[in-house]
């Protein structure tokens, strides 16, 4: 079902992963994305093709009949987008970067906050957004009761988190996401150069995460190192030709084991 959100005027300032999924939810809910502005006219007109906008390299000299401007740029890009909205004292100028806090907005600018969804997001794969958790926060109590209605359009799950927890809640989708994954390309490589097929592991990791999720990372914790089993441990760093990768598994089962020394 369609959320009756149709009052707000957007533009959108970006045209990579984050932005292509946040235009297209909007859009779906009847948010008006009038623009899309990228560095790239290219990707710009995908993206605007894909919701019936303009697309442009340039970001127009007059935005303050937009409602709201979502910048959703590389964290290094975000302060060279800002700049050249300073003179807006209209729009509400968002961010979507889980890193950033509101400091990056300049006083000069009188509206301003976040709308962070916070999921992994791929061009070749769709999301569910009525599971997704969107974080927002802004400079005035009235400015937040707009994003929210805006984040509505999103997902029902809205959640204010200040800028330092959201910072907190960044490095720990780090690590269950993105080092995690790096792990999942080791130990693809892994089975690759053994002529065995990685889906052997799909099972495994479907039931951990489940399983992190249902009873808590620590009791899910399973293993050799967990069980302080030497024996195997060497026996698994003896076959392991990639000395990067040794290095990274007796890490990692070492510091398995002191935790749970710690916690005995």
């Amino acid at each position: 079902m369609k959320t009756e959100i149709n009052k707000f005027s957007v533009l959108l300032i970006g045209s990579g992963r984050v932005a292509n999924h946040i235009a297209k939810r909007l859009v779906h809910n009847n948010v008006c994305i009038s623009l899309v502005v990228s560095r790239s006219l290219e990707n710009a007109q995908k993206l605007a093709d894909k919701i019936g906008a303009k697309a442009s390299t340039v970001i127009p000299e007059n935005t303050k009949s937009f409602d709201f401007i979502i910048i959703s740029v590389n964290d290094d890009a975000y302060e060279k987008c800002i700049f050249q909205l300073i003179n807006n004292q209209n729009s509400i100028i968002l961010h979507t970067s889980g890193s950033l806090g509101l400091d990056i907005f300049p006083k000069t600018i009188a509206n301003y906050g976040v709308l962070y969804p916070f999921q992994t997001f791929s061009m070749e794969r769709e999301v569910d957004f009525s599971t997704i958790s969107v974080m927002i926060e802004a400079n005035t109590k009235i400015n937040l009761i707009k994003i929210r209605e805006l984040a509505l359009a999103l997902s029902p799950e809205v959640v204010e988190v200040n800028s330092e927890q959201r910072a907190k809640i960044h490095i720990a989708a780090v690590l269950v996401c993105n080092f995690v994954n790096y792990l999942y390309v080791e130990a693809e490589t892994l089975l690759k150069q053994n002529n065995i097929d990685f889906s052997i592991l799909h099972s495994l990791m479907r039931e951990t995460t489940q399983k992190a999720i249902e009873i808590s990372p620590a009791k899910a914790q399973t293993g050799p190192a967990v069980r302080n089993d030497q024996k195997i441990i060497n026996k698994h760093l003896s076959l392991i030709t990639d000395d990067k990768l040794r290095d990274l598994y007796q890490k990692f089962s070492n510091l398995i084991i002191e935790k749970k020394n710690k916690n005995d």
